[in-house]
C-alpha cells in the first residue's frame, strides 16, 4: 500500500542548515564533523549483519522520533525484531509489521515506507 506523504522532502542543503543552526553554528558543527571518524572498510566489513541491520533502524526511528525515547524502548525492539536477524526480518510480512509498529506505539504509517525500503535492500543484498 502506497502511503501518501504529508511533509515535503527537504533537500539536503536545507537539511545541512538545520544542522548547523541546532548545533551551534558553522564553527561548532564542522567541529563535531571532525571529531566524528569513519570506520575503516575492514572494520565495516567484521560487523555481523544483525548488528548493520540493528544500527540502520535505530537510525530511522531516531530520525522521527526522541532519541531518548527509542534508547529506553530499544530492548524491545531488539526482541519484536528477532534480535534484526536479516534472515528473519526480510521475510517480515506486511501484518506483522502493522502488528510491531502499533505495539511499539509508533506512527506506523510514517515508518513502514522506510522500514519496507530496508527490507527490500536487505532482500537484494543477499541475492
Amino acid at each position: 500500500m502506497f502511503v501518501e506523504r504529508t511533509q515535503k522532502t527537504r533537500r539536503f542543503d536545507e537539511i545541512i542548515e538545520l544542522a548547523v543552526r541546532r548545533h551551534g553554528g558553522p564553527d561548532t558543527y564542522e567541529r563535531m564533523l571532525a571529531e566524528t571518524r569513519p570506520l575503516a572498510p575492514h572494520v565495516i566489513a567484521a560487523i555481523p549483519d544483525d548488528r548493520v541491520l540493528a544500527a540502520m533502524t535505530r537510525r530511522v526511528f531516531c530520525a522521527g522520533f526522541s532519541s531518548k525515547v527509542i534508547d529506553a524502548k530499544w530492548e524491545a525492539f531488539e526482541s519484536a525484531f528477532e534480535r534484526f536477524d536479516p534472515a528473519r526480518c526480510v521475510w517480515m510480512t506486511d501484518e506483522r509489521l502493522d502488528e510491531l509498529l502499533k505495539v511499539q506505539g509508533h506512527r506506523q504509517e510514517r515508518r513502514k515506507d522506510q522500514i519496507h525500503t530496508g527490507k527490500r535492500a536487505l532482500r537484494d543484498g543477499a541475492d
